[in-house]
């Protein structure tokens, strides 16, 4: 039994109006670092990019880049 146009317009301006309200969220929350440690990436080249990683598991993580569908290791992070 499918739900009647009509009955169909609230769901979607409700999914609508939770979207667009939940939305702002995710770049309020996602400032990144803030603390000022730019010391690791004053020093870096242009021609270099400089990657931190901080791993707040208890497991170790490999990093890999995905360049050209290509994938290369990058190294190693130790977990917690």
């Amino acid at each position: 039994m499918c739900p009647t146009p009509r009955a169909r317009a609230p769901r979607l301006e409700t999914a609508l109006v939770l979207i667009l309200l939940a939305a702002p969220a995710c770049f309020v929350f996602n400032r990144g670092n803030k603390s000022g440690d730019q010391s690791a990436t004053a020093d870096v080249p242009e021609s270099e990019i400089a990657l931190s990683v901080t791993n707040h598991n208890y497991l170790d993580v490999v990093v890999y880049v995905l360049h050209d569908g290509q994938r290369t290791r990058i190294g190693t992070v130790s977990g917690s």
